[in-house]
């Protein structure tokens, strides 16, 4: 019993061992781009191309390597979710204007193996201040990007 016991054990670790995200640069490619945003924001390349990914199952983080280095949250499952605040922006247009864009940018999605992930990255403008019309006008402003992407090691 203790044999079939310690077989199981071994299995399981193994199962769960292989399951494991790896650390490396892993190819990122837009599969879909959505949003509401002016035009010119079309100008801005989604992020595609290899990128270093840093996997501590133990702490149950993902980083995303580069400058400034994203720290992602992992679940139990190896569902993420980056909220991305080291490169989150503002925009002040004063004293022209009582206007400040801020940008969110946050990414979620969930390994689909242990060298592949799939996910979205989502780019939300907002503005405050009382001259924020003509920029949620012109889609500069209240409104949103989203690219989906799959991510496969290198």
């Amino acid at each position: 019993m203790k044999s079939l016991l310690a077989v199981g054990a071994l299995t399981l670790a193994f199962v769960l061992g292989c399951a494991t995200p790896l650390t490396g640069n892993y190819d990122i490619v837009v599969g879909s781009v959505e949003g509401d945003c002016s035009d010119i924001f079309d100008q801005i390349a989604p992020p595609e191309g290899l990128q270093g990914v840093i996997i501590d199952a133990g702490a149950g983080t993902m980083t995303l390597a580069g400058d400034p280095d994203e720290v992602c949250d992992l679940d139990e499952e190896f569902n993420f979710d980056c909220e991305f605040a080291d490169s989150d922006d503002e925009v002040d247009y004063g004293p022209e204007a009582d206007a400040v864009v801020s940008m969110d940018l946050n990414m979620t999605g969930a390994w689909s193996a242990n060298d592949a992930f799939e996910g979205a990255t989502e780019v939300e403008l907002t503005c405050a201040g009382a001259d924020c019309d003509p920029l949620v006008e012109g889609g500069m402003a209240d409104c949103s990007i989203l690219w989906e992407f799959t991510a496969e090691r290198d």
